[in-house]
């Protein structure tokens, strides 16, 4: 989650992967570009922790499309130096990315 978001986003191809029930819903939201759409359908997600019991649920407008590859492209971290034994949230975050399976 982006923690300077306003609101909450999930694709329709993981609604669809995850078998979730979308509702009808009646959303205005502006984009950067100070372009608004009206979303017409949510879902109510509960995320998790994969490491802990953390858990919230949180309401997400249905889109298209949030996004393209994230990365755009492969990220070389070899000299960050992340410790061994770091539990990351995405451990593939330096391959490009759809973000459809998450």
């Amino acid at each position: 989650m982006d923690s300077a978001s306003q609101g909450h986003f999930v694709t329709e191809r993981l609604v669809q992967q995850l078998h979730l029930r979308k509702f009808k819903a009646h959303v205005a939201i502006q984009d950067i570009s100070e372009v608004t759409i009206t979303i017409h359908y949510a879902d109510s997600l509960e995320i998790k922790s994969r490491f802990s019991d953390w858990k919230s649920k949180v309401d997400c407008a249905v889109l298209p499309k949030i996004t393209g590859m994230i990365p755009a492209t492969f990220v070389d971290s070899s000299d960050w130096g992340i410790p061994e034994g770091v539990m990351l949230a995405d451990e593939n975050f330096k391959r490009p990315n759809s973000l459809t399976s998450c």
